[in-house]
């Protein structure tokens, strides 16, 4: 509540040196009850950030003067407020607002001053996104495209605000090389919570969603998608787990090479619908970096438990739907419900049959029935695959002996030893090793594999798929349509 002016001019939630000035536009007040002495103050709260006006804010006139009086009135649904009977002499003028204390800032107060019946009209409006982004990052050029992301960072279990917690902004970029090859980089953007919790990353993307993540020193979040618009800003607090292992990217030159699988107390559930609001069987489902992983109910519902507390991300997967992702904030021995719609259609292309001479590459592929009659490695056939329903290439391979599948540092997974987990296998695709394998669910789709091969050793790959110099075996898979489904001759 406001209760003096220099209390006014001070008041920060979690924005350190941030200040935002009201912005103001014109009207005019009248007298209340006839008495010139007295004035009513209208105006109007509005959401720059939606463009709409701003209801239930709670605005308040404190005096000036020895006896700080406190005058109040509340938005209506339009944005209006009013407060009638005002003295004449000199007050600060203020609003709170839900929307400000989760952006993280309180807005310093408008000085006014009711020397007669007559007074602009004065419009208290949380700033535009782009206002946002100039005050919090300077350093900008005008023409960048980049925006921001702000929030808190949060204890799971308890909602304290978390202090010194890494925020990291991840994605991947496409870059040309010295010979003109495209590769693929990751970058990382990270930033610290201040005392309060609260965080802010300037220069995110807008190209692309991007996955980020929260960290203290002993706990870690998920990984969710945020998208931001051109120049925009987006909003999303971070719940951390507690007694979670992490390395703090901050503080860490040489991240580990993978994650390892978190799981927990909590629970969620709730019901896949589809765009018209019927119930959805038979939808697949996983929490990102956990083992949890499900299917709906004949009624859509659903229920994956063992999870870790803190901010996850929900994902469903149905033939002939873009897979839906849904950022879930969970707590330790909670339930938490949530309701997914699938909207986004995908096509699904019609089986085509190719002709044509059989090519090395088939005659290669004929070595995977006799190297599997030999016994050189182990082997996945297209009737084991169509057996596993996997809704990405690691859940294919993932029981298999010497490799294991841990969380990667973005949304996906990798393949790695069982005995060594910063021992990674090559990847051959259709007879081609993978330059970057941790983008493998990517590149290969499980309704494509026909079969594969996984060698656990140097000593026991062939020859041909020992291209790497890692010496950590060798994962071989074979997509080619043309030549029929593997394991069922």
């Amino acid at each position: 509540m406001f209760r003096s002016a220099h209390v006014l001019t001070r008041l920060s939630v979690g924005v350190t040196a941030l200040s935002l000035w009201l912005a103001g536009g014109s009207l005019a007040a009248q007298s209340a009850s006839g008495d010139s002495s007295r004035a009513t103050i209208t105006g109007l709260a509005f959401d720059s950030l939606s463009s709409k006006p701003l209801a239930h804010a709670l605005v308040q006139l404190v005096s000036e003067g020895g006896d700080g009086t406190v005058r109040s009135a509340t938005s209506d649904s339009d944005g209006a407020f009013r407060i009638p009977g005002v003295p004449r002499g000199r007050y600060s003028l203020g609003f709170m607002h839900l929307e400000l204390d989760s952006l993280g800032f309180a807005l310093p107060p408008r000085a006014v001053t009711v020397a007669s019946d007559s007074l602009p009209f004065i419009v208290l409006a949380i700033p535009s996104a782009s206002s946002i982004r100039a005050r919090l990052c300077p350093s900008r050029p005008p023409a960048d495209s980049t925006g921001v992301m702000l929030g808190f960072v949060r204890d799971a279990d308890s909602g304290a605000p978390m202090a010194g917690a890494a925020v990291v902004a991840m994605w991947i970029e496409l870059a040309a090389d010295s010979a003109q090859r495209l590769r693929i980089q990751r970058r990382q953007l990270p930033a610290r919570s201040d005392s309060t919790g609260w965080y802010a990353l300037c220069g995110i993307p807008s190209v692309a969603p991007i996955t980020v993540r929260a960290e203290s020193q002993t706990s870690v979040t998920g990984y969710v998608e945020a998208t931001v618009a051109p120049r925009g800003l987006t909003h999303r607090d971070f719940f951390v787990p507690t007694g979670t292992a992490a390395v703090a990217v901050l503080d860490s030159a040489a991240r580990a090479t993978a994650d390892p699988v978190r799981h927990g107390t909590a629970r969620v559930a709730g019901v896949v619908r589809n765009e018209n609001g019927q119930p959805m069987s038979g939808v697949k489902l996983r929490v990102w970096g956990t083992n949890a992983s499900g299917a709906t109910a004949s009624d859509g519902s659903f229920m994956l438990s063992g999870l870790p507390a803190g901010s996850e991300t929900l994902e469903a997967r149905y033939v002939g739907y873009a897979p839906m992702h849904v950022s879930v904030d969970l707590a330790s021995d909670t339930t938490r419900n949530v309701a997914v719609t699938l909207n986004e259609h995908t096509n699904v292309l019609e089986p085509i049959t190719v002709y044509g001479k059989q090519s090395a590459f088939a005659r290669d592929l004929t070595g995977f029935y006799q190297r599997r009659r030999e016994g050189w490695g182990r082997f996945i056939t297209r009737a084991q695959i169509e057996e596993r329903s996997a809704l990405q290439f690691t859940d294919l391979v993932n029981a298999t002996p010497g490799i294991r599948v841990v969380p990667t540092g973005g949304t996906g997974y990798s393949v790695v030893s069982s005995t060594n987990q910063a021992c990674r296998p090559d990847i051959y695709l259709d007879g081609t090793r993978l330059q970057d394998p941790d983008n493998v669910n990517d590149v290969i789709l499980p309704d494509n594999v026909y079969g594969i091969e996984v060698y656990g050793t140097t000593t026991e790959t062939p020859p041909q798929f020992r291209q790497g110099k890692g010496g950590c075996g060798s994962v071989v898979v074979w997509t080619n349509p043309a030549l029929g489904p593997l394991g069922k001759n």
